[in-house]
């Protein structure tokens, strides 16, 4: 009995057996760690908390100027249009908050190309009770005049 147990125990085929369920178990435990983590966010996810001052959101625009930033002094920069829509998410709350002067939509002179007829507009600045900013238009012509 113990020649055969011997055998057995220094055999390939034994050594390739318990290599093979080593893996397994080593896959089984990560298998097992990935799904007990899954389970914690989950319960994470889960609890939630609502409350009554939750926020209300409402779509709001406002006509903002375009203005011109970096135009040496002996020029002028026009844009048409002169204005652009700046549409925006802000709670309920907080809508009486908002004024135009908190927005700034400008076209840097200094990045325009030579000779550039339409240019991208920037907003340079907004409130920060706002969310999802979007202009409308996003482009404008230009014209460039001395004065």
């Amino acid at each position: 009995m113990r020649q055969t147990f011997r055998h057995i125990k220094t055999s390939k085929d034994f050594r390739e057996l318990l290599i093979f369920l080593f893996f397994v178990l080593v896959s089984f435990g990560f298998w097992y760690m990935q799904k007990v983590s899954d389970q914690e966010s989950f319960v994470a996810e889960t609890q939630t908390e609502v409350t009554d001052d939750d926020v209300k959101m409402s779509n709001m625009s406002l006509e903002v100027p375009i203005r011109g930033i970096n135009v040496p002094a002996k020029m002028r920069l026009k844009t048409f249009p002169s204005k652009t829509k700046v549409s925006f998410l802000i709670d309920l709350k907080k809508m009486q908050e908002v004024k135009v002067s908190d927005f700034d939509v400008v076209v840097d002179y200094a990045t325009l190309p030579n000779n550039a007829e339409k240019t991208d507009i920037d907003l340079a600045k907004s409130p920060s009770i706002v969310r999802h900013v979007e202009l409308n238009p996003t482009s404008v012509e230009i014209l460039i005049e001395r004065k």
